[in-house]
């Protein structure tokens, strides 16, 4: 009978340990399945987080490594498109406008490379419209219903004075919604 016990209380503790064992080789398994979305939301929120902060090139990494880790979510690559357009530099952070300011400034465009320094500013804003263009259509190939990256690929254009481009986005984004006046506007400017 003890012997019985024995080889009964042997066979239930193999039987538990395996069942541990495959419990947490299942639970190991349903939580790295989740883990490469959770990340990159996680760094999604950090690069809104930096853009809601004027840290553009941290914002531009964070939403990059989000796209690298889910390359199916739209609002990522809308997103990193919006940080390329709207693209502050640490050195051109908005200043309080001020007497000294402006007075500075009329002194800076004095300078003999002021016009060069221009055109290479302008040069750099017309390459991250670019790759804005390229990624709010990326937004919209995974989401063509998607608005805004319509609304923004108009901005984007636009702003290359590709006027054709921009009033045929904002004509897509009134049709997807008609109520919002953003799009009708920027018909109306151009």
């Amino acid at each position: 009978m003890i012997k019985k016990s024995f080889q009964m209380a042997k066979i239930i503790t193999i039987t538990a340990y395996f069942l541990v064992t495959v419990g947490l080789i299942i639970t190991t398994t349903i939580a790295h399945s989740g883990e490469e979305e959770k990340n990159a939301e996680t760094y999604f929120r950090a690069g809104r987080k930096f853009s809601n902060e004027n840290q553009c090139d941290k914002a531009i990494e964070a939403f990059q490594e989000a796209i690298k880790l889910d390359p199916q979510k739209a609002e990522y690559y809308y997103r990193l498109g919006d940080t390329y357009a709207n693209y502050r530099s640490p050195e051109s952070r908005p200043h309080k406008i001020t007497m000294d300011y402006r007075k500075a400034l009329l002194e800076e465009r004095k300078k003999p490379d002021w016009e060069e320094k221009r055109k290479a500013a302008e040069k750099a804003r017309s390459e991250r419209r670019k790759k804005a263009i390229e990624l709010y259509k990326k937004a919209i190939e995974l989401k063509p219903d998607y608005f805004e990256a319509y609304s923004s690929l108009a901005m984007a254009y636009s702003g290359l004075h590709q006027y054709e481009k921009s009033i045929e986005c904002s004509r897509k984004a009134i049709e997807l919604k008609p109520g919002k006046p953003w799009p009708y506007m920027l018909i109306g400017y151009r």
